[in-house]
């Protein structure tokens, strides 16, 4: 009997995904990279506790991004906290229920509610969903999160106010 995992990695059609362009706001300047395993390390998310109910630690290592357009330096979006220094990057198989298959969408929903059963908060059951499918994140409400990855190859862009006043 097949597990999970190699049902999964035996599909003959490849996931697809969404490929993004995430901004990414940080108080560093010069990164090449955003390692997920410093999830909290900037703003203090409302979801820390939830994940500090999960066993699953592919959910735990996270990166957060905004959704913007191709080639957009500054979001649209003023979240206090943020810091000054933007970072870009293009994400790639980024979960997107608006534009998954309806066969993806039903696939990806039916093992979240696997994880629901077993015990799982509705979205850490998502989340492992999302990552148990083979997809690297997903984007919600103009939000980009990549999952279950050490590092986000990143283009630092420049500073945030100074991006803003070029755009102005």
């Amino acid at each position: 009997m097949q597990t999970f995992k190699q049902f999964l990695s035996e599909r003959e059609e490849p996931i697809k995904g969404d490929t993004i362009h995430g901004l990414h706001y940080s108080h560093k300047e010069g990164l090449t990279s955003l390692d997920g395993g410093k999830y909290g390390t900037g703003i203090k998310g409302a979801e820390a506790k939830r994940l500090g109910e999960t066993k699953d630690d592919r959910i735990k290592k996270r990166v957060y991004f905004y959704h913007a357009q191709a080639g957009e330096k500054v979001s649209k979006v003023h979240e206090s906290g943020l810091g000054q220094h933007t970072y870009s990057a293009t994400l790639t198989k980024m979960y997107n229920p608006e534009t998954a298959s309806p066969e993806h969408a039903k696939e990806v929903r039916d093992t979240a509610a696997k994880h629901v059963y077993n015990g799982e908060d509705h979205s850490n059951a998502f989340e492992r969903a999302v990552v148990d499918h083979g997809y690297h994140g997903y984007v919600n409400r103009g939000m980009a999160v990549v999952l279950n990855h050490h590092d986000v190859p990143v283009k630092y862009e420049g500073r945030r106010s100074d991006l803003q006043k070029a755009t102005a």
